[in-house]
């Protein structure tokens, strides 16, 4: 039976899981469904599969329906992965720009080498060109490695957090039918994580009667994650007036992603001004030590003879 992990075909994670929503809102059962749609879930990549595995074992310990909240998961996901080509694509600037910059100092040398072939004779056969060189070299390393350090932490700006995927999976709890308090204790459990056991407390607080500030402040140390808060705030109004939970955490869902645009520009932008840093301190420099220095010295000497 053929069966294709989504995470090495040339199609994204989160049109996967429409294919099976799709399927299973069509009315098929959710084995045939993974199968027909050709679907491996344990091959999903992250974050895409953990929330997937989480949404089964949520509809199979509920019994609430795979479908709105599998669909909860993969809008989630197809958010994630618009997130990441945006910031990939607004990367691609400061990271080209930083390969060519990174060569800066090899263009120097190449430079006085045909203005005057004598500086190669200077690098490569003079103590004071061996200095030269052997400096040039290790600003030229230094610069490179210091702009691919700044352009990978630029890069691992989270397009998501991991934890945005509880969000999705309370939002799919709750449009299945699961009250507040429920759904947040089902999902704790259905995901099985630290980060998501805070659910499972707010659960208990609520269970023996705390109002909903005291149940979120007992169990949360330290400064909530925004993903917590945005649970917290977007729940509120549905566990203490009865309000539909599906548009408040439809709002905080939207809250999280325009927070994850402003850090992706944010980073984009810190990183264009970054690379002057180590272009001013270590690949000029290095360019000057390896290129027009040794052809200063080459014309000067030439001069004297």
């Amino acid at each position: 039976m053929f069966r294709r992990a989504a995470s090495v075909v040339d199609e994204s994670v989160g049109v996967a899981l429409a294919d099976v929503v799709g399927l299973l809102r069509s009315g098929a059962a959710v084995d045939d469904a993974w199968t027909w749609a050709g679907v491996d879930a344990d091959g999903l990549g992250e974050p895409g599969g953990a929330g997937a595995r989480a949404a089964g074992r949520l509809a199979t310990r509920t019994g609430a329906p795979l479908a709105p909240i599998l669909a909860a998961v993969g809008a989630e996901v197809r958010a994630v992965e618009d997130s990441v080509a945006a910031r990939d694509a607004a990367l691609a600037g400061p990271r080209l720009s930083a390969r060519v910059l990174s060569w800066l100092p090899a263009a120097g040398v190449a430079m006085a080498a045909v203005v005057d072939p004598r500086t190669l004779v200077v690098l490569a056969s003079t103590p004071l060109g061996w200095c030269l060189a052997g400096l040039a070299i290790a600003l030229a390393v230094a610069g490179r490695w210091w702009m691919r350090r700044l352009v990978n932490a630029a890069v691992r700006t989270p397009a998501d957090g991991g934890d945005s995927m509880t969000l999705a999976l309370v939002a799919g709890a709750c449009a299945a039918g699961l009250d507040v308090r429920r759904a947040l204790d089902e999902v704790a459990r259905a995901l099985e994580t630290p980060s998501a056991q805070s659910l499972a407390r707010v659960a208990d607080a609520l269970s023996s009667g705390s109002s909903w500030p005291e149940a979120w402040s007992a169990t949360v140390t330290g400064p909530p994650d925004a993903v917590r808060a945005a649970l917290a705030r977007a729940l509120r109004s549905a566990w203490e007036r009865g309000a539909a939970p599906a548009p408040l955490l439809e709002v905080a869902a939207e809250a999280l992603a325009r927070e994850r645009r402003r850090t992706r520009e944010r980073a984009v932008g810190e990183l264009s001004v970054r690379l002057t840093i180590p272009l001013a301190l270590c690949l000029l420099p290095a360019f000057v030590v390896g290129g027009i220095a040794p052809l200063l010295i080459a014309v000067v000497r030439g001069a004297a003879q």
